[in-house]
């Protein structure tokens, strides 16, 4: 690079909230809840917190064959999270998954899954 900039980066960096578009409410560059909101709990040993995503769609449908199957343990109580309301960021939900992404399993010991394809509860 022979081109020198005379760009300065800020100390503090800040979101331009305006500039986000449809989906802006989804993917956040900050760390931790943004608000105070539990979440709701169940009868059942895990609780879902999704929305029809792909992967909440892939963890409902393991759930569903494990029941199907004859798996009691794998009884669970729905919840819709709304994240283009910006649910993900409640204070209930990163305090079961710190990395707001849908969709977290959560047990009644208040053990937390993650609810990618990759993770099963157990």
């Amino acid at each position: 690079m022979s081109e020198q900039s005379d760009y300065t980066p800020p100390k503090v960096w800040v979101w331009n909230k305006a500039n986000g578009g449809r989906f802006a409410n989804t993917n956040r560059p900050t760390a931790g809840a943004t608000h105070e909101k539990e979440l709701p709990v169940g009868r059942h040993p895990l609780q879902l917190y999704s929305l029809g995503t792909p992967n909440g769609v892939k963890v409902t449908v393991m759930l569903e064959e494990l029941l199907a199957a004859g798996h009691t343990g794998a009884e669970y109580d729905a919840w819709l999270i709304k994240i283009g309301d910006g649910d993900q960021f409640g204070s209930g939900f990163v305090g079961i998954n710190p990395n707001p992404r849908s969709p977290p399993c959560s047990t009644a010991a208040g053990r937390s899954r993650s609810g990618s394809s990759r993770a099963a509860p157990s």
